[in-house]
């Protein structure tokens, strides 16, 4: 019998003190606004505490696509069913905060297959 492997990685978004977009570090060791999800069909975010309350955007680099937004909350968040629906056909992503972060933080994104 095969044995099935679930690809899985966690990726850290970066946000400069002020910012409210993240670069991430693709596995090339380039920094990038968005992470590749190629493999990749759901997610669960660990976020700072400096994101607490406030509005993540995950979106696409598609050319009209709108997105879906998660409400942080310190610690981890899983998506909801319509979130997951959103972000499973997605080639790729990025993250956004609606408040610009009061100094460096940090996302940590736990992908799987």
């Amino acid at each position: 019998m095969s044995e099935v492997y679930r690809p899985k990685q966690v990726l850290t978004f970066s946000f400069e003190s002020g910012a409210t977009t993240s670069t991430v570090v693709d596995a090339t060791g380039e920094a990038k606004t968005y992470a590749s999800l190629q493999g990749v069909s759901g997610a669960a975010f660990v976020f700072d505490s400096d994101f607490n309350t406030d509005t993540i955007m995950v979106k696409s680099s598609v050319t009209g696509d709108t997105g879906f937004t998660i409400t942080a909350a310190t610690g981890r968040v899983n998506l909801d069913s319509d979130q997951a629906l959103a972000f499973a056909p997605m080639p790729d992503f990025s993250l956004t905060t609606d408040a610009a972060t009061s100094g460096a933080a940090e996302i940590r994104g736990m992908l799987f297959g």
